[in-house]
């Protein structure tokens, strides 16, 4: 990824190209990485809550019957 947020000027540095696609560039890779760390976040949260726990478990079938 290109770094361009900064306070200060874009006077050099690690991009030979003109700074509007570095920062093209950099916002588009900057998107992509947060939207596969949010993907894989959900990923994580479906794949724990699917997993029956043992706290607080009842059965439904037997409370209903009663």
């Amino acid at each position: 990824m290109t770094k361009t947020e900064h306070a200060g000027a874009k006077n050099g540095g690690g991009f030979w190209g003109y700074r509007e696609e570095a920062k093209s560039l950099s916002r588009k890779a900057r998107r992509l990485q947060s939207r596969a760390h949010v993907v894989s976040g959900v990923r994580e949260y479906w794949r724990d809550s699917a997993q029956p726990s043992d706290e607080g478990a009842t059965d439904h079938a037997q409370t209903t019957q009663e």
